[in-house]
């Protein structure tokens, strides 16, 4: 394929690595590797402003800078396993559901300032647990699923931090299940 803009895809996965490669006209190039978490990685996604997220099972999310160096800009401190992230359109603000295996404190999403990384609210509950899918949805609210019984469609009103609604399905959703927007 001719024409294909160099660009940089930084993957992550088991090995606790972020290997970034260099994909140029199809063509594939390791440019850096780096030990980025002490677990699991489950995502890594673009953020704005030259900067990209990555989040783990050892209970953080990690911003780094996306230029030559690829260095770690801030760790996001969580009460458990990251398993989703995503930054909202057109906001300085990440979201991350993460799952806590202790009894005392409840798993949830939590939304963050990238500005200032700092955490800025919190909504308590059982989906998050396996919510590996989390969207954004054309009108800024927020949908994820999860794969814990009752499998529930999770939406979040983005603006005030609440749930707006849930929806039970039928059958059951896994880890593997896709979420995604369709045009109408």
């Amino acid at each position: 394929v001719t024409g294909v803009q160099t660009c940089a895809l930084p993957i992550c996965g088991d090995d606790h690595l972020i290997k970034v490669w260099k994909l140029s006209n199809v063509e594939l190039t390791l440019i850096k590797e780096m030990k980025a978490h002490n677990d699991i990685m489950y995502k890594v996604i673009p953020l704005s402003k030259d900067r990209f997220a990555s989040c783990s099972e050892d209970n953080t999310v990690k911003i780094w800078k996306d230029d030559d160096k690829y260095k770690l800009i801030s760790t996001l401190k969580h009460d458990g396993y990251v398993y989703s992230i995503i930054q909202l359109k057109g906001k300085e603000e990440l979201v991350s559901s993460y799952y806590v295996h202790s009894g005392n404190t409840p798993s949830g999403i939590a939304f963050w300032d990238l500005e200032h990384y700092k955490k800025t609210n919190v909504i308590n509950g059982h989906y998050a647990y396996f919510s590996t899918r989390m969207i954004e949805l054309p009108d800024g609210n927020i949908a994820l699923s999860s794969s814990v019984e009752p499998y529930p469609i999770v939406i979040i009103e983005s603006s005030t931090y609440t749930i707006k609604k849930q929806v039970q399905l039928e059958g059951t959703i896994t880890s593997h299940s896709s979420l995604s927007v369709l045009n109408e």
